[in-house]
C-alpha cells in the first residue's frame, strides 16, 4: 500500500511543482512565522552539515543556509522539479554552499551519523509513514543532532486549507478525506505527533504552535490561488456542471465572509512546531 500511495503522491506533487513555484511569493509569506520559528530553534552553527527535507520551493532551506558560513546545505526533495525551484532561487540569490539533491525522506542516500541537524516544513505528515521518515533521520544524524519540523494542526484550526474541500463534501462531490492518508492535518493532533516522534528515536525539546494568515485582497484571488495549488481540488472542480461550480463559489465565498477586513480576505491557521534530539549516546 506505502508503495502505491508514495507513487501517487509523487504524480501529485509533481504535478503541482510549477503552481507552487509560481505562487513562491504566497506561499513565504503565509509561512514566514513557521520559517523563522524553525531556523531559529535548529540554531545552525558555522560548518555544520544540515539537510532540509521536503524543500519544495526551499525557502526554509536557505534561510538556514545563511547561518552556516564554511558548513554545507542540502536541499532535498522526492520530486525533481521541486528541487529544480529551490536551486533557482539559490541561483537567483547567488547564495552558496548548497547542494541540490533528489532524495525520499524514507531512504535517503546519506551517510550514516554524517549530519547535525535537519529541517523540514510541512513534510513528515506527507509521508505514506511518517514514523519510518523520522527514523531515517535519526539513522543520518550524529549523537545529539537535531531536527526541527513543522506539521498542521487540526484541520479545523486551519480555515485557509479547508473552505473549498468541505464545501465540496458538503454538497456531496468529495469524499471526506481519511485521516489515516498522507495529508496536511495527518498529524495535527499533539499526542499523535509526539508519539511519532517519540517512537523514532527521538527526544524532544521545544512542542509548541506558531500561528499564521493566508491573505488574499479578494474571494476570488482567494480561489484562484488555492486552485492553483492543490491539483486535487483543481481536479475535482474539473469534472463539476457550470451549475455546480456557480453553486460552488456561492458557497466558498458565502464561507468566506467571516474571514473579511477592510484590506481583502484574512484567513488563519496554526502550524505545530517541534525540536526533537537524536540522544547521544
Amino acid at each position: 500500500m506505502s508503495e502505491r500511495v508514495r507513487r501517487d503522491d509523487y504524480a501529485s506533487w509533481k504535478a503541482a511543482a510549477p503552481a507552487w513555484e509560481r505562487q513562491r511569493d504566497l506561499i513565504a509569506v503565509v509561512g514566514a512565522p513557521v520559517t523563522a520559528r524553525l531556523v531559529e530553534l535548529l540554531d545552525p552553527q558555522p560548518g555544520e552539515a544540515i539537510l532540509e527535507v521536503a524543500c519544495g520551493n526551499g525557502e526554509v532551506g536557505l534561510a538556514v543556509a545563511a547561518l552556516l558560513g564554511d558548513g554545507v546545505l542540502i536541499q532535498s526533495d522526492f520530486v525533481p522539479r521541486m528541487v529544480d525551484a529551490a536551486r533557482r532561487e539559490a541561483e537567483r540569490l547567488d547564495i552558496q554552499g548548497i547542494e541540490h539533491r533528489v532524495l525520499d525522506a524514507t531512504n535517503l542516500d546519506v551517510a550514516t551519523g554524517s549530519l547535525d541537524g535537519i529541517v523540514c516544513r510541512w513534510g513528515y505528515m506527507l509521508l505514506p509513514e511518517p514514523a519510518a521518515g523520522l527514523m531515517e533521520a535519526v539513522r543520518v544524524l550524529r549523537p545529539g543532532g537535531r531536527v526541527s519540523l513543522a506539521v498542521w494542526a487540526e484541520s479545523d484550526r486551519n480555515p485557509w486549507a479547508t473552505v473549498v474541500g468541505r464545501t465540496l463534501v458538503s454538497m456531496g462531490l468529495l469524499e471526506p478525506p481519511d485521516p489515516e492518508a498522507p495529508g496536511p492535518f495527518r498529524l495535527g493532533d499533539r499526542a499523535r505527533l509526539l508519539q511519532t516522534v517519540h517512537s523514532a528515536g527521538l527526544e524532544v525539546v521545544v512542542d509548541e504552535e506558531v500561528a499564521v494568515t493566508w491573505r488574499a485582497p479578494s474571494p476570488a484571488s482567494f480561489w484562484d490561488s488555492t486552485l492553483d495549488l492543490s491539483t486535487t481540488l483543481r481536479e475535482w472542480v474539473g469534472r463539476v456542471t457550470e451549475v455546480e461550480l456557480t453553486e460552488i463559489r456561492r458557497r466558498v465565498e458565502a464561507s468566506l465572509t467571516t474571514y473579511a477586513t477592510a484590506d481583502g480576505l484574512s484567513l488563519p491557521g496554526v502550524s505545530r512546531v517541534v525540536l526533537a534530539v537524536k540522544p547521544a549516546r
